[in-house]
């Protein structure tokens, strides 16, 4: 059996070269955001939880089987920034006349699981408003299409642009021995893209169940190889939690270690 990533954005992936002993992953970082990093979920009378459980309206082509006799405790599953030791987001141009042109991807480095278990989230962008609300998990659809409303209002107020919008999936690669008929996509993710005219760089915000983040999508420092894939930028989320890199010494530390001997 062989298994490959979906081919429509092109898979160039850098996250399993920033684990090097170098620190040379600062130059994939995206710049400073000027965001607020406030983001959150409106549940305004709304449940504070939900797990997609299957409906009719979970997918692209034909129902999904309905999860009740899943093993396990799903609430316990949920993502959180805690989980992550980093995640790279990618945004793709596939280019005019594509049906699909923008996609954003997220490939995230779990704490306590190992490298070739990590999550690759895809989501497809688009402004169209009917579009967006379709396929949302039923359990989630009112948390998602209030915090959408409220998102793509204050985005428009302001940066004075109509922002792109969409929802995850998660990326199981393609199989010669497995055909998957629908997308299914996971309950209480957005994702919301813009060009900020004023700092000429897109921006976005996302939501992957319990993990908040506002990102800039820097052009700089992409590769070739990557340019040709269509990445139009990315950013590099480190968690300060779990970093490990050895930071340089400050002039005092040095000083004062100085001073010791």
């Amino acid at each position: 059996m062989s298994h490959d990533k979906e081919q429509v954005v092109g898979y160039y992936n850098i996250l399993y070269k920033l684990d090097n002993k170098d620190n040379k992953e600062n130059k994939y970082v995206g710049e400073p955001t000027d965001q607020d990093n406030t983001f959150h979920f409106v549940r305004s009378g709304v449940a504070s939880r939900c797990i997609a459980v299957g409906s009719a309206e979970n997918h692209l082509a034909e129902p999904v089987a309905s999860q009740e006799g899943f093993v396990g405790n799903l609430e316990a599953a949920r993502l959180n920034e805690d989980q992550i030791d980093r995640a790279l987001v990618q945004f793709f141009d596939n280019g005019e006349g594509t049906p699909q042109r923008y996609k954003l991807k997220v490939r995230i480095n779990l704490h306590d699981e190992p490298i070739d278990q990590s999550p690759e989230f895809i989501a497809t962008l688009t402004k169209d408003w009917s579009n967006f609300k379709k396929y949302i998990p039923l359990e989630c659809k009112e948390i998602v299409m209030e915090t959408a409303r409220h998102l793509r209002a204050e985005i428009k107020s302001k940066y004075e642009t109509t922002p792109y919008m969409g929802k995850f999936h998660l990326n199981q690669g393609r199989s010669e021995d497995v055909k998957r008929p629908f997308t299914q996509i996971e309950p209480e993710t957005l994702v919301f893209v813009w060009y900020n005219n004023l700092t000429q760089v897109w921006m976005g915000k996302l939501a992957i169940y319990d993990w908040m983040y506002d990102f800039d999508l820097s052009p700089s420092q992409l590769k070739p190889k990557q340019i040709a894939t269509g990445i139009k930028g990315q950013n590099l989320f480190i968690n300060p939690k779990h970093d490990k890199r050895e930071r340089p010494k400050t002039w005092a530390q040095l000083r004062a270690e100085r001073r010791a001997k």
